[in-house]
């Protein structure tokens, strides 16, 4: 959705591709940023969660898979056909 949005204010897919991405990784470090120091610092184990959070969403990104890749595909064939 984000990227949708970016796309279309700026009129460039790569460029909104790019603010996308950026912007999940800065999203993901305040995921992962507090979560640390509520573990650390207060031994609150609740910051373990956050932690976790953001580590697996890092980890499904360096995949690099679509959620849904049969949409994807779908979505490629239609535009060809």
């Amino acid at each position: 959705m984000l990227r949708a949005a970016l796309w279309r204010h700026y009129g460039d897919r790569r460029r909104a591709a790019v603010a996308a991405a950026r912007a999940v990784q800065y999203l993901r470090a305040g995921i992962m940023g507090p979560g640390a120091a509520e573990l650390l610092v207060w031994a609150a184990w609740g910051g373990l969660w956050l932690m976790l959070i953001g580590w697996f969403h890092q980890r499904g990104r360096r995949r690099g898979g679509s959620p849904q890749p049969h949409l994807r595909l779908r979505a490629c064939a239609w535009r060809t056909s």
